[in-house]
């Protein structure tokens, strides 16, 4: 690679990739990923497309980067748009002359739904958010024409496993964004949260979204009732929770369950509801981890967990499971909780539940450390900056793989 700075001057590819994934222009996790991901594939040349499967609807589109555009193909009219996904992929590389990808950032068990796909090499960037790898995600990254990237050293060992040699590419972040010192409305974070210097804030960054009535994999129920424990003894402890608070997702009704736990009104703290829903920038995000003591994520499993390295890269030490891809993100100056595992009979894998008394510990010692900003984990972050990932990971396998 030449010179640093100058976009024309770095090494350019040739060929077409389709990602099948959200939107880039949407602000969930995926979105996020796929938008750090396309900037600087078209940076080095690669003509790139999405299909959207989640944030564009009727008409092909273009998403503009700094380096060029990026056609963004729409959803369908079925529920994961798989459907369309080797359509899309026809039409963006007919009469085309040159090497092409088709890539998947997304749960791979919906692929099944499309017997099509199975002509076609694809590679799949792929979540395994089990203790155990779900029935139909082992059947989907054994299939010949399938390549498997893991997405978290977990998933890596998982896939090993079963006999299925992946490379490790984690998700990133943009630590020239996601670092200290943002404001948000004008204000310091802890001004933000409206609370006192000797305040305790945890936070939960985490979808209010569940697989059914019963079970929710970001663990609400086990963690509000860890805090409910917790404020009993610590009174000036306050939980911020960045989620939709009703069930309009098909979550958990999180006041009800609030109340359940006999935790005061007071001691919660939502963010605006209509704010939300239009989305946080980045900056406003880092300023809201900065303002939390500690991240409090436990959950039943995880495929990455993003929250976790946002976190960190601002120096907030965070309390995450120790199973599935977050025993490997965490610094060693965070805490690791202890689970139980526990059958999800709709994929046929292993999920473990966060033991409550293990999280009550966790907040305990947490409550109790020297409080600031921990340099180390915000060293510990920055494996994971897109830039450094994608010069040392993405960009060496892209120049694998495009070739004829």
């Amino acid at each position: 690679m030449a010179k640093k700075g100058n976009p024309t001057q770095y090494e350019q590819l040739s060929g077409s990739v389709m990602w099948y994934t959200n939107s880039p222009d949407t602000k969930t996790g995926y979105g996020r990923q796929i938008d750090q991901l396309v900037s600087r594939m078209t940076r080095h040349g690669i003509r790139t497309a999405v299909h959207c499967n989640y944030g564009k609807e009727g008409e092909i589109g273009k998403y503009k980067t700094k380096h060029g555009d990026v056609t963004l193909y729409p959803k369908s009219y079925t529920g994961y748009s798989v459907d369309m996904t080797p359509v899309h992929y026809k039409h963006f590389t007919l009469n085309r002359d040159e090497p092409s990808m088709l890539m998947t950032l997304y749960d791979t068990w919906v692929l099944h739904q499309n017997k099509k796909l199975d002509e076609l090499d694809i590679h799949s960037w792929t979540p395994i958010d089990h203790s155990s790898v779900p029935l139909e995600v082992a059947s989907w990254i054994r299939k010949p024409n399938v390549k498997a990237i893991a997405m978290a050293p977990d998933g890596q060992r998982q896939m090993g496993r079963l006999g299925v040699e992946a490379p490790y590419i984690p998700h990133t972040i943009d630590t020239k964004v996601y670092k200290p010192g943002h404001k948000i409305d004008g204000v310091k974070p802890r001004e933000f949260f409206q609370l006192k210097d000797d305040d305790f804030i945890f936070g939960m960054v985490a979808a209010n979204k569940a697989n059914s009535g019963l079970v929710h994999r970001k663990a609400y129920a086990e963690n509000i009732m860890a805090f409910g424990v917790h404020v009993k003894k610590y009174p000036n402890s306050y939980l911020y929770i960045h989620a939709e608070p009703s069930r309009a997702l098909n979550g958990f009704d999180l006041p009800r369950l609030l109340k359940v736990n006999n935790i005061p009104e007071d001691n919660v703290i939502f963010p605006d509801n209509v704010r939300l829903r239009y989305g946080f920038s980045d900056k406003e995000m880092a300023a809201i981890y900065e303002g939390m003591d500690f991240l409090l994520g436990p959950s039943y499993g995880e495929g990455f967990q993003v929250p976790l390295i946002e976190a960190m890269s601002v120096g907030t030490r965070t309390i995450a499971s120790s199973w599935t891809a977050p025993q490997d993100l965490i610094s060693d100056t965070s805490y690791a909780i202890a689970g139980q595992l526990f059958w999800d009979e709709h994929q046929g894998a292993y999920y473990q539940v966060p033991n409550v008394g293990s999280v009550v510990n966790a907040m305990e010692e947490a409550y109790n450390a020297p409080r600031g900003r921990c340099e180390t984990s915000i060293e510990w972050a920055k494996q994971f900056d897109i830039e450094k990932v994608w010069m040392d990971k993405w960009l060496p396998y892209f120049k694998e793989h495009l070739t004829k």
